[in-house]
Parts: structure tokens; sequence; C-alpha cells
């Protein structure tokens, strides 16, 4: 099986400042990262060079053998999705659920190039929504700001994962939440990529979450990865270890 994100030297920087140094990255289809570090440690800029919205200036990133460079903005997002703590970057907030499900839906069947039945569509979505949030399905024609933070975030799940992602990046995506409506999230989001069979890579500060999902952790400092556990060792860590080697 050959990786689905290969990362080899990748660096990025702006001037006077090294930002990503030396990143050597392998992500196999169904894997989930974790990866941890401080505030400036250059974790959202590496979620940034995977998707395009930053160039690293050395180095190359490959999505299925293919540098990422080949691919232009619209097949970037056939294949990665992003979410992160910021919740308008996904969804608009002053829109009802309906009208922001029928942007997307409208907006990824133009970029795959298949055809948008809107009627058919919405007929179908409350019993979509009812699979990830029963509330949700009951709530079309509400405007997503009046709902919680925890349920904006499932939405906005719930709703890009229709597009069947390769890879999903999620940017410190439960930290605006309280402990209880992140742990939902977080119960919720690693059985939808364990169903999907989605690669995950999160970015987090959260230890716990760190030590109880995915197979791989990595911490980065100064944009650097300074630590590594994959499979049976990082199933070993415990929160001491997180605390003495990435921290």
């Amino acid at each position: 099986m050959k990786p689905l994100i290969n990362c080899n030297n990748v660096h990025f920087g702006v001037p006077g400042k090294k930002i990503i140094q030396g990143i050597n990255l392998e992500l196999m289809p169904e894997d989930f990262l974790v990866v941890l570090g401080g505030n400036g440690s250059g974790k959202s800029s590496l979620m940034k060079l995977l998707n395009r919205v930053y160039e690293y200036t050395e180095g190359d990133i490959k999505i299925a053998g293919e540098s990422i460079r080949a691919y232009n903005a619209k097949s970037i997002r056939q294949k990665i999705m992003t979410i992160s703590q910021f919740i308008n970057d996904s969804l608009f907030l002053n829109l009802t659920i309906a009208e922001n499900a029928i942007m997307i839906e409208s907006t990824y069947a133009q970029i795959n190039k298949t055809p948008f039945k809107k009627r058919a569509f919405l007929k179908e979505l409350p019993s979509y929504l009812d699979e990830f949030n029963p509330k949700l399905a009951k709530m079309l024609k509400s405007r997503v700001n009046e709902l919680s933070g925890g349920e904006q975030q499932i939405l906005a799940l719930a709703l890009y994962l229709r597009a069947k992602p390769k890879l999903l990046l999620l940017d410190e995506h439960t930290s605006a939440l309280d402990p209880k409506k992140a742990a939902a999230v977080m119960k919720y989001v690693d059985k939808v990529i364990k169903e999907q069979k989605i690669a995950c890579i999160m970015t987090t500060h959260n230890l716990d979450d760190a030590l109880k999902y995915g197979n791989k952790v990595v911490a980065i400092s100064d944009g650097e990865f300074i630590f590594e556990a994959h499979g049976a060792k990082k199933a070993k860590l415990k929160l001491n270890d997180l605390l003495e080697y990435c921290y």
C-alpha cells in the first residue's frame, strides 16, 4: 500500500524567520496522526502546507505519490477537508442549516462535474443529518448561529464528509468548546473516520486526546518534529511520557 501523504524534508518560512524545518512525514490511508505542540510551534503552519494555503520553500509534499503542486485548489478540495476551531471558515453562521448544506453540496457537485439535484438532496438531508445528530435533522430552517459550538462542528463535519475526502485535517477543532462538548465531538470524529476509512491529522493541546485517539503521535517545536510514536509504542504512552518528551 502506498502512502497517502509523504513529506520529504519540507521547509517553510518568511524573510527572517524559519517556521517549518526539515519535516519528514509518511501517512498511510486510514492513519490517524495527532500533532502536539505549543502556540507558535508550527502545528497550524504544517496543516496549511498540507492543504496548500501555504507553499513550502524546500522539499516536497506528495499526495498519493504525486507532488501537491500538481493539484489545483479544486482538486485539493476533492481529496482534503479541513475543519478548524474557527467554524466560520467552514459554515455561514447567518444562513440556515439547509442553506449551508445546499451551498456545500452544489459546490462539490461543480468540482466533481456531477449534476446537483436540489429537490432530491433536500428530501434526503434530514435522514442523513439524523445519523450524526437527530437535533440537526429537525432544525433545517434554523440559522447555524442558533446551534451550540459542538453542534456547529458536527454539522460542518457531516456536510463536508459527504464529499468523501481521503484526508481530514482537524486544526484544534475543539479548542473553543467546553470539555463535555469537546469530548462528544472527538468521540463522534473517531467513529466517523473509522467507519468511512478516512486518514486524519489532528493538531491539539489536549494530552488526553493525544493518548486516547490515533495510531500515531508527533510533537513539533520550532517547526521541527522532536518526538514520534507509532503503533504499539504510541499505545503504551502515558501522560508523563508526553509531558517529558513533548513539553
